[in-house]
C-alpha cells in the first residue's frame, strides 16, 4: 500500500444566491434585506472559520466480485453496485476531510446564544464548502495522479445511495458501518477526522470515501 499523504487547501468563499436557494429562497433579488445579509455574513464566516484539511492513500484492488471490493491488505468493502461503478477501478483512493473542530463549536455557539437564522445558514455553507474542497481536492488528486497517466474515476461514500445500472428507481446503499473499514486503511496514521462508535465523524463538517483509480484511457483505433 501507499503512504499516507495529506492535503490543505483555503476555503472557498460560498456563493450566496446559492447558498439562499439552499433554503428555498429562488430568487435572491427579492429576499428580504436582514435574510440577506444573514446569508453574506454566514458564508464570510465560513470561509473565515475553515481549517480545510484532507488524508488520503492509494491502496489496490486485488479483485472486485461485483458486490465486495477486495483490496491487498485483506479488506473488504460491501456494496452491489462495486462491479458496474469501479468495473474498470485498478486502485482506489481512501480520503477523509474535514472543516476542523472551529466550525462546529461556532455553530454551537449560535445554538446556544438563540442565534438560530445564523446557526442554520452557516452550517448550510459549511456543507456547500466540503462539496466544493471535495472537488478541488478531487483536481488535485487528478494531477497526482497525471504524471502516472492513470486517471480518477468515481467518488464514492459509505452511507451513500446508488442508482442500479441508473434506474433511479432501484437504489442500494453503501452502509454506512464501513467507515469502520475504511478508516482501518489508515493503520496508525494521525488523521483530521476521528470516527466515533457511532459510526459518525467528528468534527462533523467532514466527509470520508473513495475515488476509483482508472488505468490510462486507450488509444483511439
Amino acid at each position: 500500500m501507499h503512504p499516507v499523504r495529506h492535503w490543505t487547501a483555503k476555503c472557498p468563499l460560498i456563493d450566496v444566491p446559492r447558498l439562499l436557494r439552499v433554503h428555498r429562497y429562488t430568487k435572491p433579488d427579492v429576499v428580504r434585506p436582514a435574510i440577506r445579509k444573514t446569508a453574506e455574513a454566514m458564508a464570510q464566516r465560513a470561509a473565515d472559520l475553515a481549517e480545510p484539511q484532507a488524508s488520503w492513500r492509494r491502496v489496490p484492488i486485488s479483485s472486485n466480485r461485483g458486490d465486495s471490493l477486495n483490496l491487498v491488505n485483506g479488506t473488504t468493502f460491501r456494496c452491489e453496485v462495486f462491479g458496474q461503478l469501479l468495473k474498470d477501478a485498478t486502485e482506489i483512493i481512501v480520503f477523509v476531510i474535514t472543516l476542523g473542530d472551529r466550525f462546529d463549536a461556532a455553530v454551537r455557539q449560535m445554538i446556544e446564544d438563540f442565534e438560530p437564522l445564523e446557526a442554520l445558514f452557516l452550517e448550510s455553507a459549511g456543507w456547500l464548502s466540503i462539496e466544493r474542497l471535495s472537488t478541488q481536492f478531487g483536481g488535485y488528486l487528478r494531477s497526482e495522479l497525471a504524471g502516472e497517466t492513470l486517471r480518477l474515476g468515481l467518488r464514492m461514500g459509505p452511507g451513500y445511495s446508488y442508482s442500479v445500472h441508473g434506474d433511479e428507481a432501484q437504489r442500494v446503499m453503501w452502509p454506512l458501518e464501513q467507515q469502520k473499514e475504511l478508516f482501518g486503511l489508515f493503520g496508525n496514521a494521525v488523521l483530521p477526522v476521528e470516527l466515533m462508535y457511532s459510526a459518525a465523524m467528528r468534527p462533523k463538517m467532514s466527509r470520508s470515501g473513495l475515488f476509483a483509480v482508472l488505468p490510462p484511457a486507450a488509444d483511439p483505433a
